[in-house]
């Protein structure tokens, strides 16, 4: 049965921008505390690292504490938001989950110009005495009204994985769909779905449509994190702000990989909407 959580309040610890004059760090990637407060406890998660360990640094400007973490959350297997892990659970200690799609340890590649490796800095042997290490394609409850959503159903909407390979074992060079792209999915009593993504290589719209679909609520609340429109046409980009207004989303954080010139149509398009974020940002709903 669906669970619910009474508020969620998330601070911005990473992003390619710095929101805040507190000495924070700014990298390409993204970290998000969330403290997710149900029936009078709190919970405290992390969704994804960031880029290297300035996460760490960030997290003591602004007054968060890594060893109350109970849960990181991994939305996929590239180096901006799993580098900065093996910094984090240095803070945590082994009682930690990690919770990940299995494939967040492929082998991933981007081809554009040259061959570049752009997969996590680690392996599955090198997480396993560290923490307790949840690999899953399914939704599961994290805590009270807050779910990982395990592989993303694609509906026809766009998707952004151009140029990205994953290099098996055998040899062969493949496409890289990436199934590991994972949301946080957060029921706030008498608001609805809060929705964070790490780049939303699977498209916002059809991780909107899943996570509906997977809860039973058709109302989405607020959206924040990167939703990868930095190639897109501002046509593109207008369209998406069209269907997010049809579905009377109240709040959107556009982050890291959602590009400046997309952030500017957003405002432009929804800025009743939008709110401009960064690290060291808090949405308290």
């Amino acid at each position: 049965m669906l669970t619910y959580t009474d508020s969620v309040k998330m601070i911005v610890l990473v992003d390619n921008y710095a929101a805040t004059p507190s000495q924070v760090l700014a990298e390409w990637g993204l970290s998000i505390y969330v403290q997710v407060r149900s029936e009078g406890r709190t919970y405290n998660i992390l969704y994804d690292t960031g880029q290297t360990g300035i996460v760490v640094n960030n997290a003591e400007r602004l007054g968060v504490d890594l060893s109350k973490i109970s849960h990181i959350v991994i939305s996929h297997g590239h180096y901006d938001h799993t580098g900065g892990l093996l910094s984090v659970l240095e803070r945590t200690g082994r009682d930690v989950h990690v919770i990940a799609h299995p494939e967040i340890f492929s082998k991933k590649l981007v081809i554009r110009g040259t061959l570049r490796y752009i997969g996590a800095p680690f392996t599955k042997r090198d997480l396993e005495d560290k923490c307790n290490l949840v690999l899953t394609r399914d939704l599961v409850q994290v805590c009270p009204g807050t779910y990982f959503s395990g592989e993303v159903l694609r509906y026809g909407y766009p998707e952004y994985t151009p140029d990205m390979y994953v290099a098996r074992d055998d040899g062969r060079l493949i496409r890289d769909s990436m199934p590991d792209d994972a949301a946080l999915i957060i029921n706030v009593r008498d608001k609805g779905l809060v929705i964070v993504t790490g780049c939303g290589h699977s498209g916002i719209l059809n991780i909107l449509e899943y996570a509906t679909s997977v809860t039973g609520i058709r109302k989405v609340y607020a959206i924040v994190g990167g939703l990868h429109q930095e190639k897109e046409t501002p046509e593109r980009v207008r369209e998406l702000c069209e269907m997010l207004r049809k579905r009377d989303i109240k709040l959107i954080m556009p982050l890291h990989c959602t590009g400046i010139r997309a952030l500017h149509v957003f405002l432009s398009e929804i800025p009743d909407r939008t709110i401009i974020g960064g690290a060291g940002s808090i949405i308290e709903i």
